[in-house]
């Protein structure tokens, strides 16, 4: 093999190491970035569950007050829309009593964005682990 040959495979193989590289950079980047919209459901149970805790604690609550989500408003954070919790789809949060855990209960079915293979049906439960 000439020396000029050898130059030209070589060149192309670095041009394609570095373009599928940048590529891969590029598409983590600005594709998707962030956790799986199931995962973020998760978190906000647990920050519900967190706050229901708090608020109980200050308030002197009794484990089976049921309280609302303007009462948990303060000790959940900002949140995008400023109300502390953003619904990753066309989940319901449902409370319950302070001694008791809160869940999700999905509303419609719902492909999340990120997860496109994936369709969750109506009422699908999501529970804190």
């Amino acid at each position: 093999m000439s020396r000029n040959t050898r130059w030209a495979i070589q060149t192309i193989g670095i041009i394609a190491f570095l373009y599928i590289f940048i590529f891969a950079i590029v598409r983590n980047n600005f594709v998707y970035s962030g956790t799986s919209p199931i995962n973020a459901i998760i978190n906000n149970l647990r920050q519900i569950d967190a706050a229901k805790q708090q608020l109980a604690k200050e308030n002197k609550l009794a484990p089976d007050y049921i309280p609302t989500m303007a009462e948990l408003v303060p000790y959940l954070g900002r949140g995008k829309n400023g109300a502390g919790i953003t619904p990753e789809g066309p989940e319901r949060y449902v409370l319950n009593p302070i001694r008791e855990a809160p869940y999700a209960v999905l509303e419609s079915d719902w492909k999340p964005r990120h997860e496109g293979h994936i369709t969750i049906t109506n009422g699908t439960v999501f529970r804190i682990k």
